[in-house]
């Protein structure tokens, strides 16, 4: 049968969001020009975002295949 690697995925948005949400948090905290500060905490906020988002879609997927495979084995 054909195996998906979905853990790899998952872990790599997994850890782009933590990375940005702690870009996001150093941006916050050591500050800068304001409007560029701004602008990359947002910049990071959406990516930390998009980032749980994909890895939400990851997880869907990979429960989808995991049933498929359960009620082929059937």
């Amino acid at each position: 049968p054909l195996v998906v690697d979905e853990i790899q995925p998952v872990a790599t948005a997994d850890a782009k969001a933590k990375e940005h949400e702690a870009m996001g948090r150093t941006y916050r905290l050591t500050g800068g020009p304001k409007a560029n500060t701004n602008s990359m905490v947002r910049h990071c906020e959406r990516l930390v975002k998009d980032y749980t988002d994909a890895a939400a879609g990851y997880r869907a997927l990979s429960a989808e295949h995991r049933g498929m495979a359960q009620d082929t084995a059937k």
